[in-house]
């Protein structure tokens, strides 16, 4: 598997497991068998998550653009308001429609939206902002580097290929 695809199955990983067992577990008491009938309708929910998983990728795709320009605080405060104001604005939208104003069940979607945009933010973020994967002190020795200013040597950071097989 190349390393690529190595860092795109772990950010899938990431965005997707948490949010998929935090709707497993929210979910599971208010259906069949713990219940003698379901309290949400199955296809509504599931259609919510993917529509917020379309809006996760239209959020994550904003955070990247906006994040260029991003030079102080107040800017960075600016821009997550601004992201907050369109996630939170187009849930209102979503959840306040004819066919979800007064149901019961519009708890259970809202929840669902909200998982499906933070599954695909999450799975973006981790895609995007990698890091190299430092060694193991097993698998590498830590080598040490003389700054040239100073007399005090820091470690420098160790990165084994993901394709390289380990013994």
């Amino acid at each position: 598997m190349a390393a690529d695809q190595f860092v795109f199955f772990v950010s899938g990983l990431i965005g997707f497991g948490p949010s998929v067992a935090v709707l497993f577990h929210a979910l599971r008491t208010y259906d069949y068998p713990h219940t003698e009938k379901a309290y949400f309708d199955t296809g509504r929910v599931f259609l919510a998550l993917a529509v917020g998983m379309v809006l996760g990728t239209a959020s994550g795709a904003l955070t990247v653009a906006l994040q260029q320009g991003v030079g102080s605080l107040l800017a960075l405060v600016i821009v997550l308001l601004l992201l907050a104001l369109f996630e939170e604005g187009f849930k209102v939208l979503y959840l306040n429609r004819k066919g979800y104003r007064g149901r019961f069940d519009t708890t259970f979607v809202g929840l669902t939206l909200g998982v499906g945009i933070a599954s695909i933010v999450a799975a973006g973020s981790a895609l995007l902002f990698r890091r190299p994967l430092p060694a193991s002190s097993a698998r590498a020795k830590m080598t040490l580097r003389e700054n040239p200013v100073s007399t005090v040597s820091t470690p420098l950071e160790v990165v084994v290929p993901l394709d390289v097989p380990l013994r």
